[in-house]
């Protein structure tokens, strides 16, 4: 903001001190000491913006305004929005403090609050949105804000950095950009988002897989738990076997002839093969019988919710 605007704000400020102090008591208005409470305030705040303090001086501006609303107080909020390129704010302070001061005839400070947001209005940054016209049911953001998509055509912003952010659940792309923003700028950013998703067909509801209801079968369950019943026999078998041979072979062994010599090497091979089944057996009956369990305890078969012809109709 140029020195002597500036300089010209905080000359109105003593002003709006002796408004503050002369104004007439009425019935609506605040107390004496609120006004005494909203002169003190009015006063640190133009310390505070005298020193280039404007963000702590529009915190105290803006408990004044809480008390009382004049054109002045309003021209130096705008003033300090201004100072820290919050240009739309700015030019909403000034447009705010002409309407008052036409409301209370106060003509001159009426007049300076239209200049100033004349003279301002032009350095709004805009940036224009042009959304692929193939692009479907878009969401747009920008700097985290829901965008309508009317007003895409120029966006005002304030000086600086903003984010723009364009997505649809129809499409595959999601479009994100950083930019700069200078005072009277203006911008023009493409989105393209791609093409748009595949389209999920859903089953007819005539042909959607339902539960078959009270209708479980358990003839997987009954014939793995007979091949569980019969590998644990064959297991029992092989293992008694097994153990006769390793038995009678010991008993040879611990006697050892050169007669017996080849009934031992009998022994021993026939018991390692039977040991071996043994093993197998074993092996096979606890998958047949975790086979079992399962077939027990899963859910129902899904079936057709139409006739059982219906698989082989061809519109599935």
């Amino acid at each position: 903001m140029r020195p002597a605007l500036f300089a010209l704000c905080l000359g109105l400020t003593h002003v709006a001190a002796m408004t503050l102090a002369a104004r007439p008591a009425l019935a609506d208005e605040p107390s004496d000491d609120a006004l005494a409470r909203a002169r003190k305030l009015f006063e640190d705040a133009t310390r505070a913006q005298e020193a280039g303090d404007c963000k702590a001086a529009l915190e105290l501006y803006g408990q004044v305004l809480d008390v009382v609303v004049s054109p002045t107080t309003l021209l130096n909020v705008g003033a300090c929005r201004d100072h820290l390129g919050e240009v739309r704010a700015a030019v909403a302070a000034y447009e705010r403090a002409a309407t008052v001061a036409d409301e209370r005839g106060q003509r001159e400070q009426g007049d300076e609050a239209r200049a100033r947001a004349g003279r301002l209005r032009p350095q709004i940054p805009k940036v224009i949105v042009r959304v692929a016209a193939t692009t479907k049911g878009a969401e747009v953001k920008l700097d985290g804000a829901v965008v309508d998509p009317a007003t895409l055509g120029a966006l005002d912003v304030d000086p600086g950095s903003h984010t723009l952010l364009v997505r649809s659940d129809q499409h595959e792309r999601i479009f994100e950009v950083a930019f700069d923003m200078a005072r009277s700028g203006s911008r023009a950013i493409d989105v393209d988002l791609g093409p748009e998703r595949a389209a999920v067909v859903p089953l007819p509801p005539e042909v959607r897989l339902v539960p078959r209801a009270g209708q479980k079968s358990y003839v997987p369950a009954i014939v793995s738990g007979s091949a569980t019943a019969l590998l644990g026999g064959a297991a029992v078998v092989t293992g008694v076997l097994g153990a006769g041979k390793q038995s009678t072979y010991d008993e040879l062994n611990a006697r050892p002839t050169p007669e017996n010599l080849a009934e031992r090497d009998d022994l021993r091979s026939s018991g390692r093969a039977l040991y071996v089944a043994n093993a197998i057996f074993v092996g096979a009956a606890v998958l047949s019988a975790a086979a079992t369990v399962y077939f027990l305890v899963r859910p129902p078969l899904l079936r057709d919710a139409r006739a059982p012809a219906a698989w082989l109709s061809g519109t599935f």
